[in-house]
């Protein structure tokens, strides 16, 4: 090895470890701004889950609901039909 290429060496081997630190820092800081940015998005699909989940609650809620009040209004309904066919007399039905 020459004196010129040892001395290029050892000024090339401190531009060599800094250039090494700043990728480092800025993968690190990469690094952080995506997980900073992949927990800001999971934290917005937990959010915009739990409103779908209490959307479809309310909704099955509600279909319960309508389906109580058509099996009453079924049964109310025949409870009169049978009424009229009970109050009839028996001739009537030819």
């Amino acid at each position: 090895m020459s004196i010129n290429a040892d001395t290029q060496d050892q000024a090339g081997s401190p531009a060599a470890a800094r250039l090494l630190e700043i990728t480092a820092r800025e993968t690190d800081e990469w690094r952080a701004e995506a997980r900073r940015d992949a927990d800001a998005i999971l934290a917005s699909a937990r959010e915009e889950s739990e409103r779908l989940l209490e959307s479809a609650r309310l909704e099955v809620a509600h279909l319960r609901q309508l389906a109580t009040e058509h099996r009453e209004q079924m049964r109310q309904h025949l409870t009169d039909m049978l009424g009229r066919v009970e109050a009839s007399p028996s001739g009537d039905d030819r």
